[in-house]
């Protein structure tokens, strides 16, 4: 009898055993992934860029990279859950010039400092924005665009969803002393639709964003605003060839970890992402959404930030830009 009961339950720990195996491998796989942070929707720019490198990093890592999405308040939120996070390698921000430089400039409150919070693991991509309007409005050129608002001042409007391109838009307002009025977007969607329904005139926004309505012929590029014209959209000048050399503002995407990570850990994950901005499909599928690949060491993009905040804040100080307002 009790030989039957030890056999039995013998037998229960057995299958006990063969059904949490798998569960203790998912657990040891969930406790050795990484997070990586986007701080933007599904969908967009840097979810697009993120999701292309996840796989290509967990095989050069050998871990699960996780894409997680925490969108909201111009990317702040995403970003500050992640300056708060345990610096223990395991997570990870994708960081845009506009959260890792623009913000902390333009808004009163941040609940992040990029520079003492985050420890940079290396530049991944640049991209630029493109200046659009409706098909209904009567300008081909930016030249013919502003002609149209001096003609018709406080009559056209244009939208803005994240500071990089706001600041791009205010320049030329202020430099060339424009009566437009500026209307802001908490997102690109609604942007997006917005000015293809002619609720505003102009818009500024990433190019990947824009270019299926581009070519549909739902929108008119006039710009774009990096230094060289954008291999997506090559018949398009740039701002500077078009005259308008204050609008330059050339996006990127960066790498990063809580500040206090394990500098051998960043290192690694840093040498990871080299060898994947090197890869022949993966530059062709970044460059198929706008992203150039354009890989930086974390000490240099921590010194292109410095030089970047103190060239932004002297414009947004001009320009009297309170993103907070």
């Amino acid at each position: 009898m009790h030989a039957t009961r030890r056999a039995a339950l013998a037998r229960l720990g057995g299958i006990a055993a063969a059904l949490s195996a798998p569960l203790a491998r998912a657990q040891d796989q969930v406790e050795s992934s990484l997070r990586l942070v986007v701080p933007l929707p599904p969908g967009s720019g840097g979810d697009n860029i993120a999701r292309i490198l996840a796989s290509r990093l967990r095989a050069q890592l050998g871990q699960p990279v996780l894409v997680e999405n925490r969108a909201g308040g111009d990317m702040m939120i995403g970003t500050a859950h992640v300056a708060k996070a345990p610096a223990d390698g395991r997570t990870l921000l994708m960081g845009h010039i506009s959260s890792m430089v623009l913000n902390p400039l333009a808004y009163s409150q941040v609940h992040y400092h990029p520079q003492q919070d985050f420890l940079p693991i290396g530049k991944i991509s640049e991209s630029t924005a493109v200046m659009v309007v409706n098909p209904a409005v009567p300008a081909r050129t930016l030249d013919e665009f502003v002609a149209l608002v001096r003609r018709q001042p406080d009559k056209l409007s244009y939208g803005t969803a994240i500071l990089m391109v706001q600041v791009s838009g205010e320049q030329l307002v202020h430099t060339r002393g424009l009566q437009i009025a500026r209307v802001p977007y908490k997102g690109g969607a609604q942007l997006m639709q917005d000015t293809v329904a002619h609720h505003i005139d102009m818009s500024i926004a990433d190019t990947s964003s824009y270019l299926a309505l581009i070519r549909a012929g739902k929108l008119r590029p006039l710009a774009t605003t990096g230094a060289r014209r954008n291999p997506l959209l090559p018949d398009v000048p740039t701002v500077r060839e078009a005259g308008y050399p204050e609008m330059e503002v050339v996006g990127w995407w960066g790498l990063f970890a809580p500040a206090g990570t394990p500098q051998e850990v960043a290192n690694r994950v840093g040498a990871a992402l080299r060898a994947t901005l090197g890869m022949p499909d993966v530059i062709e599928q970044l460059r198929a959404i706008g992203a150039e690949p354009n890989w930086m060491a974390g000490q240099e993009l921590a010194r292109e930030m410095t030089a970047q905040s103190q060239h932004w804040g002297a414009v947004i100080k001009t320009l009297k830009i309170n993103a907070s307002e």
